[in-house]
């Protein structure tokens, strides 16, 4: 038997692998013939595509045989070929019914196709080309060479490619003129499809599959923009906070049109996820709620809300899923509901690039005045800017402008005032909230929406200095306004010459004084 742990597979049968081929030749995990291998000899593969059938074997093998026999063959094409002789006792197996299988009898090597950053395709911008060899054409210009011979087992010159979407590092597979069937089930021609995780592939007549290793993330996030930097009129960068390469920690499951990554930020209420759609490879934001009759109607304001908003600084709704459901639950009954956001934007809070000059500060801070001035003209009270709520798409690491948008747009109201002091984040609240919940609501005044642009302005704070502002008394609703008065006075004058006489009328205490966002 051969040894699977080198490649990280569970133990199982060879009988058992091709029996499930026959059934299901492209949805099974591969029992790969390997071997004890210095793992030098692939070092720095991101993935490897895994000759999975008897069939798609033995043409691995015929290629390894053309590379020996021909040695001035192929000269591209070996490059990225790992392999290495079966064992005495590996190249005979016997199927289920106790026959021998011919086609593995004769095979004398195993191995894989190396997908390796390191080692890189004769055109960056196609990716990795699978096919056969091709009649009367150069035989470089396919780089993972499946079959030694033109259209043999039906797998084409240029059958699939492998390429990364360029503004998210996902892997895509490429199905540009011939199908091409994914995990058994899927058949995808003149199109793509997300790799978000290990995938299995139909080309022709032989089946694969897509594995992925735990190469280091670093090296892989480095490997990948050293490319692209190759290629810098043809390729964006990728932002630096994606994690584009599917390692066991950060593996997706598929859900409808979209490979879901485990949750990255949540609360009692709601979870925050990444989102990848598998057609595009385009990632985005998924809110995913626990909904019951308590919150279905807050749930429902906030897809509306979210379907009437249409701004640069303010988050999209793009999808929703498990929304349809209008009727009341039962008893204890809950079900999940999810939204899908663009643009994928992490939090300031999480993503503030160290020691950006005031310029950088300055341009974010109007484009998040922007998206709030959107968001009251539409008769919208925000009640929880805060820097968790901001997302930013990109910033100088990608070499592009940053840009910067509103989320979360689960507290807001259309209500002109309010007197509910539960909404927000107690860091961010404005003196008249806070004296809410200190005095009864029935003698307060009822708050604005220019509690967000206090709120904002203690974002821009915060932005400034590097670091989160820390009240000596909010938290537990003892400050008074004279206090926060005084307390806002002196974080003003310590900065004076970097905040602009306007931000100061925008943190004013009272609000009376404090401007509208315009």
């Amino acid at each position: 038997m051969a040894n699977l742990k080198a490649l990280g597979l569970p133990p199982r049968t060879a009988a058992a692998a091709m029996a499930d081929a026959h059934e299901s030749p492209a949805s099974t995990i591969p029992d790969t013939p390997t071997w004890d291998y210095d793992p030098e000899g692939a070092k720095g593969d991101f993935a490897r595509l895994i000759p999975l059938s008897p069939l798609a074997r033995t043409a691995f093998n015929d290629v390894v045989h053309r590379i020996h026999t021909q040695p001035d063959s192929l000269r591209h094409a070996r490059r990225f070929i790992h392999y290495a002789p079966l064992h005495a006792d590996e190249g005979g197996e016997d199927s289920q019914d106790g026959s021998s299988v011919n086609s593995i009898a004769r095979n004398k090597y195993c191995g894989y196709y190396r997908l390796n950053l390191g080692i890189l395709p004769k055109n960056i911008g196609l990716g990795w080309v699978a096919g056969s060899s091709r009649r009367n054409l150069r035989d470089d210009d396919v780089d993972l060479m499946l079959t030694p011979q033109p259209g043999q087992h039906n797998v084409r010159g240029r059958h699939v490619r492998f390429s990364h979407n360029t503004n998210t590092g996902v892997l895509m597979v490429f199905a540009d003129n011939w199908e091409v069937i994914i995990d058994g089930k899927k058949r995808i021609q003149n199109t793509a499809f997300a790799a978000c995780e290990n995938t299995g592939l139909m080309l022709g007549d032989l089946s694969y599959t897509i594995e992925f290793t735990d190469l280091d993330l670093q090296m892989y996030k480095t490997r990948l923009d050293d490319m692209y930097r190759q290629r810098q009129n043809n390729f964006s960068s990728i932002p630096h906070f994606l994690s584009p390469t599917p390692t066991p920690s950060l593996r997706a499951s598929g859900y409808d049109k979209y490979f879901i990554y485990p949750t990255s930020a949540g609360g009692s209420h709601s979870t925050v996820s990444r989102a990848c759609k598998k057609d595009t490879g385009e990632l985005f934001v998924l809110k995913k709620m626990k909904r019951n009759n308590h919150n279905l109607a807050e749930i429902r304001k906030e897809v509306e809300i979210l379907k009437s908003l249409d701004h640069h600084n303010v988050c999209q709704l793009v999808d929703t899923l498990g929304y349809e459901r209008t009727s009341r639950f039962g008893h204890g009954e809950y079900d999940d509901v999810g939204i899908i956001l663009a643009p994928f934007a992490p939090p300031l809070s999480l993503n503030v690039p160290h020691h950006q000059p005031a310029s950088w500060i300055v341009d974010v801070s109007r484009q998040c005045f922007a998206g709030l001035a959107y968001v009251h003209q539409q008769g919208l009270m925000h009640r929880d800017i805060k820097l968790d709520n901001i997302g930013l798409v990109n910033n100088n690491n990608s070499g592009q402008p940053p840009r910067v948008v509103l989320l979360d747009f689960g507290h807001a109201t259309r209500n002109p005032t309010s007197t509910n002091h539960m909404k927000g984040t107690i860091r961010y609240l404005a003196p008249e909230v806070i004296a809410l919940k200190r005095t009864a609501a029935s003698h307060t005044n009822p708050y604005t929406n220019k509690v967000d642009t206090w709120a904002l302005g203690i974002c821009i704070y915060e932005l400034f200095h590097e670091s989160f502002i820390r009240w000596k008394c909010v938290d537990d609703g003892a400050a008074d306004e004279g206090w926060i008065r005084q307390e806002i006075a002196s974080i003003l004058s310590e900065d004076e010459d970097r905040v602009e006489g306007e931000g100061k009328e925008k943190v004013a205490v009272t609000a009376a004084k404090r401007r509208q966002v315009e």
